[in-house]
């Protein structure tokens, strides 16, 4: 009988579902670790904490631990961190994007407040599969937030990603375009677009100094306007979904397909472009529908300045309820 028991309770519990754990706890719980009991509680607020909320993308002092606080045994565990949540394709253009602080340095003789050791991490809650928990990489033109349920990633937004200069023209970095592709479809798709389509796509000869919806704790663009996808050709819709396959490839594959099929299944689906239709001049489209926005600017330092982010209206932050009474963020000089 002892025998029977222990058999129907070994089944039992090969029936039972087991839940692995997924990469990015196995990574926070790892960076956790190796942290000082005041690194931890520099790092580590709770998920409710209004903190979460507030992001930017300009340089100034962040909550958290910076490059520069930390030894390379911490530093290998962030970096495994963020590997964690960004594809091969992501983890060099964020990186990338860090290292045009010394390109910026250089342009700005010799300006030491452009520090690629000023990017920041931040973890809002406790990194397990069974809880809702988030977190965050902040730095200059950088912002990326995560939030996680019961092991399932439910929002990878706000994602804002910057390029100064957009275009580096001089010195060892001649060339690098780390938002390039962003630009050169963006053109390709304006391009395609029939003089009919045109006429609705372009709404304002005159192009927005920065992404509308800047650090906002809500997302809102009130003007709809722009070209709707659900005229394009096959071949638009394609160039469509590769612009937005491209603002989210830093994503790991099964997050951006997830961000790219509900953009494309969006029935609000439009392209607005602003400003001028020639290279080289101030510019500004966006791709918008009834649950999302995706901006990208080019007008500063006579458009050779981006800013690209993807906003989702009820996804960002984890889509909780501490949006509903914190609806108005802090905007910040450039």
């Amino acid at each position: 009988m002892k025998a029977i028991l222990a058999g129907i309770t070994t089944l039992g519990l090969l029936a039972m579902p087991v839940r692995n754990e997924s990469p990015a706890v196995s990574a926070a719980n790892a960076f956790l670790a190796t942290l000082t009991p005041t690194q931890r509680t520099a790092v580590q607020v709770p998920f409710s904490s209004e903190q979460r909320l507030q992001w930017a993308y300009v340089p100034l002092q962040r909550k958290g631990l910076s490059w520069a606080e930390m030894n390379k045994e911490q530093r290998d565990a962030a970096e495994r961190l963020l590997s964690s949540v960004l594809s091969k394709e992501g983890s060099t253009k964020v990186e990338g994007i860090r290292q045009l602080e010394l390109v910026l340095r250089q342009l700005e003789n010799n300006n030491m407040g452009r520090d690629p050791e000023k990017y920041w991490f931040a973890i809002y809650g406790e990194p397990s599969a069974s809880s809702k928990w988030g977190w965050r990489y902040e730095g200059h033109h950088t912002s990326l937030t995560f939030a996680f349920d019961h092991g399932a990633t439910i929002s990878s937004t706000p994602q804002f990603l910057g390029s100064n200069p957009g275009d580096v023209r001089s010195g060892a970095k001649a060339g690098t375009r780390m938002l390039g592709k962003e630009q050169d479809l963006g053109y390709e798709l304006l391009n395609s677009l029939s003089v009919h389509q045109r006429e609705h796509a372009i709404i304002a000869s005159e192009a927005p100094a920065d992404v509308l919806t800047m650090n906002s704790i809500r997302a809102k663009i009130d003007h709809k306007g722009g070209a709707m996808a659900s005229e394009f050709t096959a071949q638009q819709r394609k160039l469509l979904k590769q612009l937005l396959i491209t603002h989210s490839e830093i994503q790991v594959p099964k997050e951006r397909d997830r961000r790219v099929d509900k953009a494309m299944k969006d029935k609000g689906l439009r392209f607005v472009w602003m400003g001028s239709t020639k290279r080289g001049e101030k510019h500004y489209y966006r791709i918008q529908g009834d649950s999302f926005v995706v901006e990208y600017d080019n007008t500063q330092n006579d458009a050779n300045h981006i800013h690209a982010v993807w906003r989702d209206f009820t996804e960002d932050f984890g889509g909780d309820s501490l949006t509903e009474h914190l609806e108005h963020g802090h905007s910040h000089s450039r």
